[in-house]
């Protein structure tokens, strides 16, 4: 149970620095896992989750503080949802 407590506050601690510097936590968190004896595998996953409520939640935020763009949101927004899977498709090969 501790070590728990432990990883979900050097998480929380990564996320506060590195969102102030507009970064993803995962640059930091996901080698620090990795040498507290996660598997790459899941520390990776566990990096991408951090960024994604980051991201998630920044957004929200956003949206209510009315500050979006969405004339130039929409056709970013438009393309990443074309591009993708195509990227996603690709890196296989």
């Amino acid at each position: 149970m501790q070590d728990y407590l432990l990883y979900s506050l050097i998480s929380l601690f990564l996320s506060m620095i590195f969102s102030m510097g507009g970064a993803g936590s995962g640059i930091a968190l996901i080698p620090i896992l990795h040498f507290l004896g996660f598997d790459f595998t899941v520390a990776k996953e566990v990096g991408l989750f951090a960024g994604a409520t980051t991201t998630i939640t920044s957004s929200i935020m956003n949206l209510k503080r009315k500050v979006v763009d969405f004339k130039f949101m929409i056709p970013i927004a438009l393309m990443m949802l074309v591009f993708a899977p195509i990227g996603a498709y690709s890196s296989q090969f």
